[in-house]
């Protein structure tokens, strides 16, 4: 969602939207992966996401090998270096049926925490989050924020619950 446009709560969003400030967190023990390779920050994130969404991990190095192929291939060609692109990671992530997931660019932080808790909160999957200027990829599974976007769009994110693959 963009942050000029809050859409309307599925009538049976859980848990149902509440004044007062509001937490969630969708991360579980064993959802983590670290990347396997420098190059590989999306294809270790799509993995965290998907443990996130599907029960029953999967940490193995050919599920990230395959993930980085397909972000790659579905990166806008031709691409320079071994990584991939943003449009491949979300790309890769709905043709893997984990999605819908679309990119969305934010000129503040501020701007990219609000849409982030939204994004959450009302589709219940995780986001990714590009750092360092592009290079690098967190996920992000929840926040904290003084009022439950579902309940409002007047809030302010003070926290983000954050994985990053580089780790450790």
């Amino acid at each position: 969602p963009s942050p000029t446009s809050l859409p309307t709560p599925p009538p049976d969003l859980d848990p149902p939207p509440t004044e007062g400030p509001f937490a969630m967190n969708l991360y579980g023990d064993g959802d983590f992966m670290s990347q396997i390779d420098v190059t590989y920050s999306i294809a270790a994130s799509m993995l965290t996401m998907r443990n996130i969404m599907v029960e029953g991990w999967d940490r193995r190095a050919a599920t990230q090998r395959q993930y980085h192929s397909l972000a790659r291939e579905l990166s806008p060609q031709p691409l320079e270096g071994p990584g991939a692109e943003p449009e491949g990671w979300v790309g890769g992530l709905n043709e893997l049926g984990l999605g819908p997931y679309t990119l969305v660019i934010e000129p503040t932080f501020d701007l990219a925490a609000k849409s982030i808790a939204r994004a959450i909160r009302f589709t219940g999957r995780p986001v990714g989050l590009l750092i360092w200027r592009g290079a690098h990829t967190w996920v992000v599974s929840g926040f904290e924020a003084d009022a439950d976007p579902a309940f409002t769009d007047e809030f302010e994110v003070s926290g983000l619950y954050i994985s990053d693959v580089w780790y450790p």
